[in-house]
């Protein structure tokens, strides 16, 4: 059971200047589908959805071993969002919870995250 964050939590969370948006799709998934261009500071840590199960140990190795050094702060709120139903995003949020963030969010898909277009900088 995958727990989406409400776009009322998100745009919230997105509130704080600190919020950093964590994008764990592939890259060949941002280059077809684009990111989010949000003025906050935007990660990319992929996690796959590999033949194995998207719980395995290698599922998201960045997260993994670097989170401390991509998110120092542990309450800094983290928006995290793949491609389709979020099960990649809910992995990453439970790898982060596990390392002692307290502020993560599931947001789900990517194309479900129109509604961020007001965070939208024209000038990237």
């Amino acid at each position: 059971n995958i727990s989406i964050a409400s776009a009322f939590d998100v745009q919230n969370a997105m509130d704080d200047p600190n919020a950093i948006v964590l994008d764990v799709r592939s890259v060949d998934e941002i280059i077809e589908q684009g990111h989010l261009q949000v003025d906050r500071q935007w990660i990319h840590a992929e996690c796959t959805c590999s033949p194995g199960g998207w719980q395995q140990q290698d599922a998201c190795p960045l997260l993994r071993v670097a989170a401390e050094s991509l998110i120092p702060d542990k309450s800094t709120p983290v928006i995290v969002y793949s491609t389709t139903w979020g099960k990649r995003a809910a992995l990453a949020k439970q790898i982060l919870h596990q390392k002692g963030y307290t502020h993560v969010l599931n947001a789900g898909a990517f194309s479900n995250l129109g509604y961020l277009q007001i965070y939208k900088d024209a000038n990237i």
